[in-house]
C-alpha cells in the first residue's frame, strides 16, 4: 500500500458527497450510495509494484483499477550530500537485576594440567645410623708414581766390603761315592762319580732317559675364617702350595680357578694365595668349597712336557 495525492484522481467536484466509482472506459464517477449500504467501501489497498488499486466494499466486493504509474516509472534523482552526524544520544538507564537463576548441575572433572618444572631440591636428610661393612673391593689400579724425594744425609761409613776380584768360598759340595754306577736308566742318587751306560761296539748308542717322572702334589687346605673387629664381617687368608719333582727342574706354573663373589685369587710361582670375605649374623655357620687347578710344565725339557693336578680347599665360618 501507499499514500496517494487527491490531485492524482480526476473526478468531476463532489457537491453531492456521493463515493467514487469506475465507470465505463475506466472513468471515475461519483456514485449514489444512499441507496445501498453495502456498496460502500471498506478498505482501499495499493500494490506499489503492479501498480494496482484495489477497493474492498463493505459487502466483500473487490473493485481493482489498473495503469497506476509505479515506483520503477518514477525518475530518480541524484543523491544528496551526506547529513551531519548526529549527537550522541544519552546512556539507557540501568536494567532491573533478574531473578536468581537455579542453580546448575555440577560440571564434569577437567583435563589434568601440564606438569609444572620439578622444584627445587629439598634439604639433606638427618644422617642414619651407620651400616654393616661391606665386601672388600677388588685391587684397584697402581697409583702414578710419586716425585723423588730429597736426598738424605749421607750415613755412616761401613766396613770394607768384600774383594770385588775374589768372591766368598761357597758352601762345600756332596762328596761323591768313589764308585761308578752302570745302569741304562738314570740313578736316584746322583752322588756317584760316574754313570755308565751299556753299548755294544759298532750299533747306535740307545737313547737314554735323562729326566725322572713328573710329579705333582698340592696341598687340601681347610680353614676357618676369622671376625674382623666386632663386625659380621669373616675374613679367611691362606695359601695353597705346590711340590713338583722329576724333570728338569725348571718349571712354569699356570694355576686356573673360578670367579667367585667375595674371593680374591692370586698366583705366585708353586703358591696360589686365597683370601675369601663374608659377613654372616651372630650364631649362623656356613661351609664353602671351591677346586682349584695346577698346570706345570717342564721348560727345560726340548719337548716341554707337562703334568695336571687339582685340588678342592673348604672354608668354614662360625658366626
Amino acid at each position: 500500500m501507499t499514500n496517494l495525492n487527491a490531485s492524482q484522481f480526476q473526478a468531476p467536484n463532489n457537491t453531492a458527497g456521493d463515493d467514487l466509482e469506475v465507470g465505463a472506459g475506466n472513468q471515475i464517477n461519483y456514485a449514489d450510495t444512499s441507496s445501498d449500504a453495502d456498496l460502500k467501501t471498506a478498505q482501499l489497498r495499493f500494490d506499489q509494484t503492479k501498480g494496482l488499486l484495489t477497493l474492498v466494499r463493505v459487502g466483500g466486493e473487490l473493485l481493482e483499477t489498473t495503469g497506476f504509474m509505479v515506483a520503477s516509472q518514477l525518475g530518480k534523482g541524484p543523491q544528496g550530500k551526506k547529513g551531519k552526524r548526529g549527537k550522541a544520544g544519552r546512556d539507557g538507564r540501568d536494567g532491573a537485576d533478574g531473578e536468581t537463576g537455579v542453580a546448575g548441575c555440577a560440571g564434569a572433572n577437567g583435563v589434568n594440567g601440564v606438569e609444572g618444572p620439578q622444584g627445587p631440591q629439598g634439604p639433606d636428610g638427618a644422617t642414619g645410623l651407620q651400616g654393616y661393612l661391606g665386601d672388600r673391593g677388588d685391587k684397584g689400579e697402581r697409583g702414578d708414581t710419586g716425585p723423588v724425594g730429597p736426598t738424605g744425609p749421607d750415613g755412616v761409613i761401613g766396613m770394607d766390603g768384600a774383594s770385588c776380584i775374589r768372591g766368598a768360598t761357597g758352601p762345600t759340595g756332596p762328596t761323591p761315592k768313589a764308585t761308578a754306577i752302570f745302569s741304562a736308566t738314570m740313578p736316584t742318587d746322583m752322588s756317584y762319580f760316574a754313570w755308565c751306560t751299556p753299548a755294544i761296539k759298532g750299533q747306535t748308542r740307545p737313547v737314554i732317559q735323562k729326566y725322572q717322572p713328573l710329579n705333582l702334589t698340592i696341598t687340601k687346605p681347610t680353614v676357618t675364617s676369622k671376625q674382623f673387629g666386632s663386625s659380621r664381617v669373616y675374613i679367611a687368608d691362606f695359601y695353597i702350595k705346590a711340590t713338583m719333582t722329576g724333570g728338569s727342574g725348571n718349571y712354569q706354573y699356570v694355576w686356573s680357578f673360578p670367579t667367585v663373589k667375595g674371593t680374591v685369587f692370586s698366583a705366585s710361582g708353586k703358591q696360589l694365595h686365597v683370601k675369601y670375605t663374608t659377613s654372616i649374623a651372630s650364631g649362623e655357620r656356613s661351609t664353602t668349597s671351591q677346586s682349584v687347578s695346577l698346570t706345570v710344565y717342564d721348560v727345560g725339557q726340548p719337548v716341554k712336557p707337562s703334568i695336571i693336578s687339582s685340588t678342592t680347599y673348604t672354608i668354614n665360618t662360625v658366626g
